[in-house]
């Protein structure tokens, strides 16, 4: 495979975008030239970010540049960079990689409707820059088909005619490849299916009557990620007569608390091991190699980076058959849950683990190195046939 000299434009270089960011960094054959931002919201990097960076770039490199290829980020107009960029980048392939789409995501109930409709164009956002792209990585086949299902019905209500085919030529330009998941080997996890075993294959040893449940929710607290739903789950819990259920809330908490949460840590203390991100990685992790599930509610989620670490530190998935979520598990293994007879956690567990082998960063930067490199150099279009001169 050919070494390609990447421009790689993300605007937003934090939380899981900085993650994917940084295993790139480390496993890629290709060399990377970033050029990054710290967001400032999710609106302005798609309004503003692409004529920025093409400023930057005609600031730094001039009107070329030693690149081979240009990656541009979901929260990137690639078609304004596209436009605005110098000529030699513009001539250049570019490859937008889908970490989301806006026409998918659900909006919070704290923008007001006008607001919502205002900004249904971002949605057209993402489609002129799939429209601009040469190549589009999405991050699970969920995120493709979320967007093609949400676009119909705004493409139907425009007042200038779309074009047919539409959908077709957006899926003859897509490749599905799962962002990398970073996170090391646990000793002794090919034997071991859970870190608390005990009575009923799981669990700590029994306090009164009922055995010990550990539970894992590692995502960030935001309204997409369900936070009324869990305290719904947590309440019904404790009242559970089978099991002593123990939760960790691990994701990302903001300056702006949601009320959910703030209720959760109010009224469930009790049942409450940590509440909070743990302050670095390898604490996180250690947090997640303690618990026997990971559990989401999220309304939404377009791959789900947190349960997949959750599922590789050794946890069984608690979560809704819907969303990604369906692709991150083998079929017999959906809809489990702590209550599920006859569960065999070690053989569960191997058969997640060799499922999510390509997620696993090494794995997965060399799938995308494959399909950059695809890119970057195209089959050159057959040559033109002579005209046939028989009659």
């Amino acid at each position: 495979m050919e070494r390609l000299d990447i421009l790689a434009l993300e605007p937003w270089n934090a939380g899981s975008h900085r993650a994917v960011v940084d295993s790139i960094s480390r496993h890629s054959a290709h060399r990377w030239h970033w050029c990054t931002g710290e967001g400032g919201g999710v609106r302005w990097c798609l309004r503003h970010s692409g004529l920025a960076f093409a400023e930057r770039i005609r600031r730094e490199a001039g009107e070329s540049g030693p690149w081979d290829l240009v990656l541009v980020s979901s929260l990137c107009s690639l078609s304004d960079f596209r436009a605005a960029a110098p000529a030699a980048v513009r001539s250049l392939p570019h490859v937008l990689c889908m970490h989301e789409n806006q026409a998918a995501y659900p909006v919070s109930d704290r923008v007001r409707p006008r607001d919502r409709e205002r900004d249904a164009h971002l949605s057209f956002t993402n489609l002129a820059s799939i429209v601009a792209a040469d190549h589009v990585i999405w991050n699970s086949r969920y995120n493709l088909e979320s967007f093609l299902e949400a676009m119909d019905p705004l493409l139907r209500r425009s007042t200038i005619p779309v074009e047919p085919g539409w959908e077709e030529r957006i899926r003859d330009k897509s490749s599905v490849s799962w962002p990398p998941v970073d996170v090391p080997d646990v000793p002794g996890s090919t034997t071991r299916a859970l870190h608390n075993p005990g009575l009923d294959g799981y669990g700590d040893r029994p306090q009164g009557d009922r055995p010990v449940v550990r539970v894992a929710w590692p995502h960030r607290w935001e309204h997409d990620k369900g936070c009324e739903e869990l305290e719904a789950l947590i309440g019904r819990c404790r009242d559970d007569d089978r099991f002593e259920f123990r939760w960790s809330i691990l994701g990302h908490r903001f300056d702006e608390v949601p009320a959910a949460m703030q209720r959760i840590e109010r009224n469930h203390g009790a049942v409450l091991d940590r509440f909070g991100g743990p302050a670095n990685r390898g604490d996180y992790l250690e947090a997640l190699g303690g618990c026997d599930w990971v559990c989401s509610t999220a309304r939404h989620e377009f791959f789900g980076i947190a349960v997949v670490e959750g599922l590789l530190m050794g946890c069984l998935p608690w979560l809704p058959d819907r969303l990604s979520y369906p692709e991150l598990l083998p079929e017999c293994w959906r809809g489990l849950d702590p209550w599920t007879p006859g569960l065999d956690p070690i053989r569960v567990r191997q058969s997640i683990r060799s499922h999510l082998e390509p997620a696993r960063a090494p794995a997965a930067v060399a799938h995308l190195d494959g399909l950059l490199a695809k890119s970057g150099n195209p089959e050159p279009a057959p040559a033109p046939r002579a005209p046939d001169s028989t009659p």
